[in-house]
């Protein structure tokens, strides 16, 4: 259930609407809020986002696997061969997933439902196998990158230059899993690259070229 609230800074309407939403960027004074146990906290203002020229936005709407599924957020992240988006989504019945975006790639994933065992990040080396919920995948790249920004819903606090140590790994049949260091405890996520036609993306923003 979406939950209707007023920014603390401004006091515009704001909304979390998936229920894994605890952070929101008001997008009327552009300050982050977190929503805790106590209620809401103004973070400040976030970092203002590059135009990377992408045609997703927030309301962009599309089908994964024959589901329905609503772009709710956005954290950018820039590492050494340009940006990289992870779109939070919101699908049917209420499960948050991610929809990522780098030059031209993209992929939608999910967390794991429960807490999987990885090595350190400073252990892993390209071509490694990890085993993740019994399916095999090789790391296939490691980045430490800093995020830029953010817009909309997410599910946990961010603010830019935060740092993000991460392993993009792959699998056989285009599956595909991301391990986020950015906190003592490791966030996996596994999901499928993805052609965008597949997605059937609409509500996307006008961008030259697309």
């Amino acid at each position: 259930m979406a939950i209707a609230a007023n920014c603390p800074s401004c006091a515009a309407p704001i909304r979390f609407t998936n229920k894994a939403t605890l952070f929101v960027v008001c997008d009327h004074c552009g300050c982050a809020v977190l929503r805790t146990n106590i209620g809401l906290e103004n973070l400040g203002k976030v970092g203002e986002l590059a135009d990377d020229g992408t045609p997703i936005q927030l309301g962009t709407t599309g089908v994964f696997q024959g589901r329905s599924f609503n772009v709710l957020g956005r954290l950018q992240v820039s590492f050494p061969d340009g940006y990289w988006n992870e779109w939070f989504l919101d699908f049917d019945r209420g499960e948050p997933g991610w929809l990522g975006e780098a030059i031209g790639n993209y992929t939608v994933s999910f967390a794991t439902s429960s807490p999987v065992k990885v090595p350190p990040f400073a252990a892993l080396t390209p071509g490694q196998q990890l085993t993740i919920e019994k399916t095999p995948y090789f790391v296939k790249t490691l980045d430490e990158a800093e995020v830029v920004g953010a817009e909309g819903e997410l599910p946990f606090r961010t603010e830019g230059g935060w740092k993000v140590p991460a392993a993009d790994l792959t699998g056989e049949e285009g599956r595909f899993a991301t391990i986020d260091y950015s906190d003592d405890t490791p966030r996996v996520y596994i999901g499928w690259h993805v052609e965008m036609p597949d997605l059937r993306l609409k509500n996307l923003r006008q961008v030259e070229g697309w």
